[in-house]
């Protein structure tokens, strides 16, 4: 008779709770549509009835569960609200889910990455190389693995050569390689080293916007900087002789380009060099000297002074007569019986070995190439020493470090 009772009095409040709220009742569960009733009194008596019935279930267990309803109930009334004004102002608005169950004007802040903060970036690393008050060298590298080599051997930069790209690609240094095949060499390069890349871009490849267009491909790929030279495109290479001498660009035009490449670049550090062919173009100390001022006054970061004659005498009246207001860059590739001491004194920033690692690879293949013809064996090249080891080549390419990851990253039974 008791439950009969219990029964009845839950089936009249349940009646009651729909007549109220004039719509269906949606059996979610019976304390949701009790929720939607303010009578505490009618609440009281439901939680009892429930109580009764579930005796396994805890008091505190049911509390806790009308408290996640009633927060349910709000937080569907605030989505509501917001959902309205959106509505209203879809125009000006646009909502964007978070992480949480409710709606946001703002997008969730990017997830930051852990980073070195001591690890200065390349751009930064050869800008600080160009500011030194003390002489800086980088090395000629042409390949990734040219790169490590520069980088092991000491080197705080590398100069990738247009002369020793093109040869790598068994090509004339005329603008013959494109300028996205240097890219891609670049590319393998900077990853395979972490010091600064300074980039010979010859004339930039055309006007002030294939120049721009190169300068934003190469902070891209982690590139440092870029040299362009005051020639026409396509350029010949300096120590090539021609009848006439070389022509140059319009000295305002390539200012004009430097410009456009500053003004292009999303690194305040990304490097851009003005080399002047004054001196290789037969012209005399004036006619460099007003163009060097003319590229640093449009935003060039250092200026390179290029000669060939086999003394230092050109570069030595330049920089008596230089204002230092940009740093001086140098390539002694003719005058290297010049002691680079002379070359700090003179108050030059950088000096750029420019394609001896090309130079050197080439020698070193051609004896061994015609030493293996003629004695059709590898005996005298192996016991003379002549060759790195396999070995050598494995490390240099990195091979220890993946062994590792296999270990770390791998199955162990796929490592059988």
């Amino acid at each position: 008779m008791k439950h009969l009772l219990y029964i009845v009095i839950f089936l009249w409040i349940f009646c009651y709770c729909c007549f109220e709220q004039r719509k269906a009742f949606q059996t979610q569960t019976l304390i949701s549509c009790l929720l939607l009733e303010k009578s505490a009194f009618y609440t009281k008596i439901l939680y009892f009835i429930i109580f009764y019935f579930l005796k396994s279930k805890k008091k505190s267990d049911l509390s806790k569960y009308f408290k996640m309803e009633r927060a349910k109930k709000r937080g569907k009334k605030k989505e509501k609200r917001i959902i309205d004004m959106f509505s209203k102002n879809s125009s000006l608005l646009q909502p964007v889910f978070s992480s949480f169950r409710c709606f946001s004007t703002r997008a969730r802040p990017p997830t930051k990455t852990a980073t070195k903060t001591n690890e200065l970036r390349k751009t930064t690393q050869l800008k600080r190389m160009l500011e030194s008050p003390q002489l800086e060298y980088i090395m000629e590298a042409h390949s990734g693995l040219s790169a490590k080599i520069v980088e092991n051997a000491g080197f705080k930069g590398i100069w990738a050569s247009g002369l020793s790209l093109s040869a790598k690609l068994g090509v004339r240094d005329n603008n013959e390689a494109s300028w996205t095949q240097v890219l891609e060499m670049l590319e393998f390069m900077s990853d395979a080293s972490s010091i600064p890349i300074l980039l010979d871009g010859d004339t930039g490849y055309g006007n002030f916007n294939n120049a721009r267009r190169l300068v934003r491909k190469l902070e891209q790929r982690n590139i440092a900087g870029v040299c362009l030279e005051d020639k026409l495109f396509p350029k010949t290479n300096s120590f090539i002789e021609k009848e006439g001498g070389q022509p140059l660009a319009d000295p305002m035009e390539f200012a004009l380009k430097l410009k456009a490449c500053k003004e292009t670049q999303s690194d305040p550090d990304f490097v851009v060099v003005a080399r002047c062919e004054a001196f290789i173009a037969g012209w005399g100390l004036d006619e460099m000297l007003q163009r060097a001022k003319l590229y640093a006054d449009h935003g060039a970061d250092a200026i390179l002074v290029h000669s060939k004659r086999s003394d230092d005498a050109e570069i030595e009246a330049f920089m008596k007569k230089w204002d230092g207001r940009k740093p001086v860059v140098i390539v002694p590739t003719k005058y290297y019986k010049t002691p680079t001491k002379k070359f700090q004194d003179m108050g030059v920033s950088l000096v750029i070995w420019a394609n001896h690692n090309l130079r050197a690879s080439i020698k070193a293949m051609q004896h061994v190439s015609k030493r293996i013809y003629e004695e059709q064996s590898l005996l005298g090249v192996e016991t003379d020493k002549l060759l790195v080891s396999v070995n050598d080549v494995f490390n240099l390419t990195g091979e220890p470090e993946l062994e590792e990851a296999e270990k770390r990253y791998l199955p162990t039974q796929k490592l059988k």
